[in-house]
């Protein structure tokens, strides 16, 4: 078996599809008997779970930030970390259904965590994995995770990961979540609780309709135009289509 890294990084944009592949690296390494701790945590939580678990067992984390404590550790040859990034519109949109947050809001959100990815693209250890194709193309996805693990896999298991980190499976988990049928930790935000699978990460609320490019439906004509505006340069950066009324 290849020597498997110490630590691993979970990170992106929220709402970017991170917690499939959160889900992704639990699965290869419980398959292969791996234990290891993992963590959801926000800023500052990183910066104290890092000094406690880094380097001292196999540790998975998931986290939004790409932090000076993070960013220290990226370039070691024993981590191993993945950002995933989403068109900042549908941020927007996934965030207003989650959180009840205003559409302001989640404008600001949307731009911290690009900030957060401008970070992380400064080092070129970090594998960066687009929703289009968590979406699009889930077993390309899980076999160049695997592959940048440094973990073999068939055909046959990244079936069976792919079934397992599917959205109707992670929708089987919310609801389990729902009626506490599950263990679940809480998470709190200024508008609500969150009730938070204490092992895959996945909330009460969140699966939603996993469509890309949903902005155009669900945000208003107004909205659009203000986000435009708030994210053309990105949108061009990052390849996604402007707004029809651009």
């Amino acid at each position: 078996m290849a020597i498997l890294p110490k630590l691993v990084l979970s990170l992106g944009v929220p709402r970017s599809g991170t917690t499939f592949v959160f889900n992704t690296l639990r699965e290869l390494w419980a398959a292969r008997g791996v234990e290891f701790k993992s963590v959801n945590a926000n800023y500052p939580e990183t910066s104290e779970f890092l000094r406690r678990y880094g380097f001292k067992r196999h540790v998975l984390l998931h986290a939004h930030n790409v932090q000076p404590e993070v960013q220290r550790v990226l370039d070691r040859p024993d981590v191993r970390a993945f950002f995933n990034y989403r068109d900042p519109r549908d941020v927007v949109v996934s965030l207003m259904k989650l959180h009840d947050y205003t559409f302001e809001t989640c404008l600001r959100l949307a731009e911290i965590s690009f900030e957060q990815y401008r970070a992380a693209r400064r080092f070129a250890s970090v594998m960066f994995i687009a929703y289009a194709a968590v979406v699009g193309e889930p077993a390309r996805v899980i076999e160049e995770v695997a592959d940048r693990m440094g973990i073999p896999v068939s055909a046959a298991e990244i079936a069976r990961v792919g079934e397992a980190t599917s959205i109707e499976a992670h929708r089987r988990v919310m609801q389990a979540v729902s009626t506490d049928r599950v263990p679940v930790q809480i998470r709190a935000n200024p508008q609500r609780l969150l009730k938070e699978s204490s092992t895959h990460f996945i909330t009460d609320r969140h699966i939603q309709s996993g469509v890309d490019g949903r902005w155009r439906e669900e945000l208003s004509a107004g909205q659009q135009e203000v986000a435009l505006r708030r994210f053309g340069p990105l949108l061009v950066e990052l390849g996604y289509e402007r707004s029809p009324l651009a």
